[in-house]
């Protein structure tokens, strides 16, 4: 992972309010601290990432990380506390080259993602043996990441399902896998919740017509707006959101910003965060700041931004 993926240490909440002992049912607050696990995998600084999580009252088990030299980066974490145990993937980092292969590696085998497959087999017995390890009568299991972190949980949380599974909570995940692995997963689309923001173009790919399907109960906010606290995932799977209805919102956002002369709100610290704000909405509301927000977090900015 690099700095454009990485947050200060500052920007970070001092707690989180999710109580992990309960059951699989969504929960807002569970939302919110697993959009904040998921923006942690993408750190690098092991300690940094330990000095975050005993903030939260939760401890890192396991380091996941492909070997090096390998066809794939996949990165992430296991952690225990607060009565779960929570594997949380990082998604992709524009300036990791292997990152983007993975996610273009579109073909599918054994009706998946191939380069999703791929990238969770790279840290499999990893995982297996952290969530093997935790006490199963005490921890809850969760899984959870944001974009391509978000279809590797889905992808890990299959193939863990034997280990017990709480819930999958995912962010601006891109579809994973065809019909028959949507079927396979129908023990868990009850317990994965998909949260998408705005006119994000990642949940729209691959598309439909390539055979893909998306799996677990979707939950969407507008373009600039928040999700309702006291708002539920639909009820059934659903293929949704779609390519074309999703750039054609984006544009209407842009249009409608250009006419009323209104740039759009920083969400992220630092001269970064400044940048990424003109980003047309395609791309810009797949940024995790966003999710952040939209999940009712204001990231600090310096006085000096």
């Amino acid at each position: 992972m690099t700095w454009i993926v990485e947050l200060p240490s500052e920007a970070y909440p001092a707690q989180l309010a999710a109580d992990l002992s309960g059951g699989g049912q969504y929960d807002f607050e569970t939302a919110r601290a697993m959009m904040w696990l998921s923006q942690l995998a993408y750190e690098t600084d092991e300690k940094k990432v330990d000095d975050i999580l005993q903030r939260w009252r939760l401890t890192r088990t396991s380091t996941l990380q492909s070997a090096a030299g390998g066809p794939t980066s996949t990165r992430g974490f296991v952690a225990v506390g607060r009565g779960g145990s929570i594997a949380a993937f990082a998604g992709t980092d524009p300036l990791v080259p292997r990152n983007w292969l993975t996610d273009f590696n579109a073909s599918r085998i054994d009706d998946v993602h191939a380069g999703f497959e791929a990238a969770v087999s790279s840290v499999a017995s990893q995982l297996r043996q952290a969530v093997e390890g935790r006490d199963a009568d005490v921890e809850r299991l969760f899984f959870t990441g944001h974009s391509m972190g978000a279809a590797l949980a889905a992808i890990a949380a299959k193939q863990l399902n034997d280990a017990g599974v709480a819930a999958v909570y995912t962010f601006g995940m891109p579809r994973c896998g065809g019909d028959t692995f949507a079927r396979d997963y129908d023990a868990l689309q009850e317990r994965t919740y998909r949260l998408v923001h705005g006119d994000d173009i990642v949940p729209t790919v691959p598309p439909p017509e390539l055979g893909f399907r998306h799996v677990g109960r979707l939950l969407r906010c507008v373009h600039g707006g928040s999700f309702d606290p006291a708002a539920q995932p639909d009820a059934a799977p659903s293929n949704e959101p779609i390519l074309a209805s999703t750039l054609l919102s984006g544009f209407r956002s842009v249009l409608g910003s250009v006419i009323d002369l209104v740039p759009p709100a920083a969400t992220q610290p630092g001269k970064l965060g400044q940048a990424l704000r003109f980003l047309p909405p395609a791309i810009g509301d797949h940024i995790p700041s966003q999710y952040l927000r939209a999940l009712g977090f204001q990231l600090s900015l310096p006085a000096s931004e």
